[in-house]
């Protein structure tokens, strides 16, 4: 998203004004050189001040285009149900941008075209005196009339796809934050780039509006831009009855409208269905047999670790990262529940390769996770194992934390005891585990697996306690009915 677009919705809509026709418009030039264009002189009274008269009967190029959009409604948009008894992937809508092309640091623009009033953006203005019933009503000030408040678009967004079977969806106001509170496997941004106004009245008015939206459907886990189209909306209320609070109401219906003209592009919808795993995740899974080893006597650590990166992992969800590690030979993975939380699908990353993984299997309760990936690039599994730890022994956390640059990070400490709490087993250990480290494994001297990373304690200040946390292998696997044979 380009950061020039970043302006909010609201505030820009404060600025876009409708001007009565053959009204008096003051042309004048700042303190900053910069030509201005204002319905009242400036308050500066030594700027040079020129008058420009605008006359409804003005018939330019702008005009034309502006009142043909306006007087020809779109054709019925169909938009496209989720298909029944198929998973979709959740979608975050997040923020509209209020950015249309109409204005930018062009000052002569025409009149009547592109009229922007004490901002460097704008949007296209229509303006003039509206017969009704040989009524004449005085279109006014759109600072007025569009306070729109941006929830309730966002509202009006929200029902439409809920009508529409993605009952998953939720709504956010910032564009594209990865979601970092939300677990949702898509967000919805969309720039308003163009908006056509036509509103008449002062407490109750007649409306028509169209808009022009560039939207992007945003992959939380692939973090990339998937799809990218332009739809138009359009709402008119142009008969006996004016409405109060109209350009409010018509503004958030061309939306919704634009919106709806989205969710009937087919090519848009396969994205939701795209590599999604059709089972749910199983209460109960078949047993899962492994055959592990022990360490050779004169193995090492040290020796081993390069090898036992090829097997480490790091679990990217749609709401952020973890660590984890293959465990067989056919894909299967570990990992801590809370890594993986509600998302059906994650993606396994080591270095440049990376494979979606389908969640298994999870117990809430223990905090695992057991995945499954069908890529070749994920079938080197660790395979020593000692399920016995001691007071005292040195132990090595591999992991991803903080951030995804950092992963395979080494970190070492000593077991600090074996703690029981809720009637659950748990390594207390001083080697550092820090946020993205959870679901990674824990070795002893001789490089075999002891436990999972789970938790750290940290002061109110982000310092650690050197009070950090694993899950003993053994009770993980348990969990995760997955048995083994020494060979």
């Amino acid at each position: 998203m380009n950061a020039r677009s970043l302006i909010p919705l609201a505030a820009l809509l404060l600025n876009f004004v409708v001007i009565p026709a053959q009204a008096e418009i003051y042309k004048w030039t700042d303190e900053n050189g910069h030509v201005r264009f204002s319905d009242r002189p400036p308050a500066n009274q030594k700027a040079k001040v020129d008058t420009v008269n605008v006359n409804s009967t003005a018939r330019s190029q702008g005009h034309r285009e502006m009142s043909d959009k306006l007087r020809k409604p779109l054709p019925t948009a169909y938009p496209i149900l989720a298909e029944e008894g198929k998973r979709v992937k959740t979608l975050g809508i997040e923020n509209l941008v209020f950015a249309p092309e109409s204005v930018r640091n062009d000052p002569d623009q025409e009149l009547g075209r592109n009229l922007s009033l004490s901002s460097s953006y704008g949007g296209k203005s229509y303006a003039s005196y509206c017969q009704f019933k040989g009524r004449t009503l005085d279109a006014h000030n759109a600072s007025v009339l569009f306070k729109t408040s941006v929830k309730e678009i966002y509202r009006a967004m929200f029902n439409t796809i809920s009508q529409l079977g993605y009952s998953d969806s939720i709504y956010d106001q910032a564009l594209f934050k990865n979601q970092q509170s939300k677990s949702t496997d898509l967000s919805l941004g969309g720039v308003i780039k163009d908006v056509f106004l036509e509103n008449c009245g002062i407490n109750q008015t007649f409306n028509k509006t169209y808009v022009e939206i560039e939207w992007q459907l945003f992959s939380n886990l692939e973090r990339r831009v998937v799809y990218k189209t332009t739809t138009r909306g359009y709402n008119e209320n142009w008969g006996d009855t004016p409405r109060t609070h109209g350009g409010q109401e018509s503004m958030a219906a061309a939306t919704d409208d634009a919106l709806k003209r989205l969710f009937s592009d087919q090519a848009f919808i396969e994205n939701f269905y795209a590599t999604l795993p059709q089972q749910p995740v199983s209460k109960y899974h078949s047993e899962l047999s492994l055959s592990l080893h022990r360490a050779k006597p004169r193995d090492n650590f040290v020796k081993s670790v390069n090898n036992l990166k090829d097997s480490i992992v790091t679990v990217r969800t749609s709401s952020g990262h973890g660590s984890g590690f293959i465990i067989s030979n056919q894909g299967h993975a570990l990992t801590n529940y809370h890594v993986v939380g509600e998302n059906q699908q994650v993606l396994l990353i080591n270095g440049d390769k990376q494979a979606y993984a389908t969640v298994l299997y999870k117990d809430k309760v223990r905090d695992l996770a057991l995945l499954k990936t069908d890529s070749r690039n994920f079938s080197q599994p660790i395979s020593a194992i000692n399920p016995e730890v001691f007071t005292g022994e040195s132990v090595y956390i591999i992991g991803t934390p903080l951030t995804e640059e950092l992963d395979h990070t080494v970190t070492r400490g000593i077991i600090s005891g074996i703690r029981m709490q809720n009637s659950m087993k748990f390594i207390q250990t001083d080697a550092a585990v820090n946020p993205g480290n959870s679901g990674g494994p824990a070795f002893n001297e001789k490089g075999e697996i002891v436990a999972i990373a789970v938790a750290g304690m940290f002061t109110d200040n982000g310092a650690s306690l050197n009070m950090n946390f694993l899950i003993p292998i053994q009770e993980a696997l348990d969990s995760m009915n997955i048995h083994y044979q020494l060979n």
